[in-house]
C-alpha cells in the first residue's frame, strides 16, 4: 500500500493540468486583490461608505480572502476537485496504463485507497496554498488589521455584523476554512472519481460529475420556493446544501453547531460513494 502511495503521489506532483490549475488560481486571485486595493467601487468599499464605520475593518486581508474563496467556492473550486479525483481512473483508462498496474502483483482495493488519499491530499494542498496565496498578497495590499465579523460579508449590509476580530484569529479561521472547504469538496470529487471507473476519458467524467452538483444546487434553490414542498423535504439532505457549512465559521463565535451537524451528512456521502465506487472496481472488467 505504502509504495503505491508512493507512487501515485509521484504522479499527483508532476500533473501539469493541476499545476496550471494552481497558476490559474493565483492569478485569479491577485488580480482581483488589485480590483479591491486600487478600485473605489469595490464592494467592500462601497460596504464601508454605505454602513459609515472605519474602512480597515472590512477593507482587509482577511476579508479580501474571505470574498475571494466565495467567489471561486460554487464555480471553480467543484471543477478543480472534479479534475483532481476524475483523472485517477479515467485518465490510466484513457493512457491504457491500468491494466498494466493492475497486471502486477498490486490489489485493486489498495489501488483504490491509494487514488483517494493522493487525490484528497492533493486538494487539501491546493486549498491551503490557495487561501495562503490570498492571504499574503491581502496583508502585502492592506495590512495586517483587525476586521469585523459576520458569516457572510455581505450580511453587514443588512445588520447582521458580529465583533471585531484580531488579525492573528482570522488567520486561523481561515486556516480552519482552508481544510473544512476541502472536506466539503468531497462529495464532488468522489462523484468524479466514481465516474473514472465508468467513462475512458476524464473530461467526460468531470462533466458528469459537475452535471450531478449543479443539479442538486438547482434542486437546493428549489427548495427555498414555499410552494415546492418536495423540494424543501430534499433540501436539507443534499450535499449542496450542507456546503455552506463553512460560513459558520467565521460567526463571532464558530458555530460548530452548525457546521458538525453538516459534516456528518457530507461524511455519509463520502463513506457511500467511497464504498459503491470500491465494489464497482472491484467487480468491473477492465480488460478492455
Amino acid at each position: 500500500m505504502l509504495k503505491i502511495f508512493k507512487h501515485e503521489m509521484h504522479k499527483a506532483l508532476h500533473d501539469r493540468r493541476t499545476a496550471w490549475t494552481v497558476v490559474g488560481l493565483s492569478l485569479f486571485s491577485f488580480f482581483l486583490q488589485l480590483g479591491f486595493r486600487f478600485t473605489g467601487g469595490n464592494p467592500l468599499a462601497r460596504m464601508g461608505r454605505r454602513l459609515e464605520i472605519d474602512p480597515e475593518l472590512l477593507l482587509n486581508s482577511i476579508n479580501s480572502t474571505r470574498l475571494i474563496m466565495n467567489a471561486t467556492y460554487y464555480v471553480i473550486l467543484p471543477v478543480l476537485a472534479a479534475m483532481i479525483f476524475a483523472g485517477q481512473f479515467a485518465g490510466e483508462k484513457s493512457s491504457g496504463t491500468l491494466w498494466g498496474i493492475l497486471s502486477r502483483p498490486v490489489s485493486r482495493l489498495s489501488l483504490y485507497g491509494a487514488k483517494f488519499i493522493v487525490s484528497s491530499v492533493t486538494l487539501l494542498g491546493v486549498m491551503l496554498f490557495f487561501v495562503g496565496f490570498t492571504l499574503i498578497v491581502g496583508c502585502v495590499l492592506f495590512g495586517t488589521h483587525d476586521f469585523l465579523a459576520s458569516p457572510r460579508i455581505f450580511d453587514l449590509m443588512r445588520g447582521g455584523g458580529g465583533g471585531v476580530l484580531s488579525f492573528e484569529e482570522g488567520v486561523w479561521r481561515l486556516f480552519v476554512s482552508a481544510c473544512l472547504l476541502s472536506f466539503l469538496l468531497l462529495p464532488t470529487g468522489m462523484i468524479a472519481f466514481w465516474c473514472g471507473l465508468f467513462f475512458k476519458q476524464t473530461h467526460t467524467a468531470m462533466a458528469t460529475a459537475l452535471l450531478v452538483f449543479f443539479g442538486c444546487y438547482v434542486v437546493q434553490g428549489l427548495g427555498d420556493i414555499d410552494f415546492l414542498p418536495l423540494f424543501q423535504a430534499i433540501r436539507p439532505y443534499l450535499f449542496t446544501t450542507a456546503m455552506e457549512s463553512w460560513i459558520y465559521v467565521f460567526y463571532t463565535e464558530t458555530a460548530w453547531e452548525e457546521i458538525l451537524p453538516r459534516a456528518v451528512v457530507l461524511l455519509v456521502y463520502v463513506v457511500g460513494l467511497y464504498i459503491a465506487g470500491a465494489i464497482h472496481l472491484c467487480y468491473s472488467d477492465l480488460g478492455d
